[in-house]
């Protein structure tokens, strides 16, 4: 058990889109562009009740570069070799 449900639930998405981003890169690339536009309008709409809206976009972009870094480590060491 990895301490806490909010860092379980945040390290299960960054695997899912790390996954996602070696199949279907583009379509993840829009796909959370599309969700972190919407989750930004909802937390600019309403700061100081929807703050959740903006932590959950900042992790999604997060998470969403970390595979992106990910993927190119990982080509490079398949090509380096």
């Amino acid at each position: 058990m990895e301490g806490s449900e909010t860092v379980s639930r945040r390290k299960c998405s960054q695997e899912l889109l790390k996954a996602m981003c070696r199949q279907f890169e583009a379509e993840t690339t829009v796909l959370c562009s599309d969700h972190i536009s919407k989750m930004l309008a909802e937390f600019n709409s309403d700061p100081v009740n929807k703050w959740a809206a903006k932590d959950t976009a900042v992790s999604v972009q997060t998470n969403k570069s970390l595979a992106k870094v990910h993927r190119s480590n990982y080509l490079f060491l398949m090509l380096k070799d």
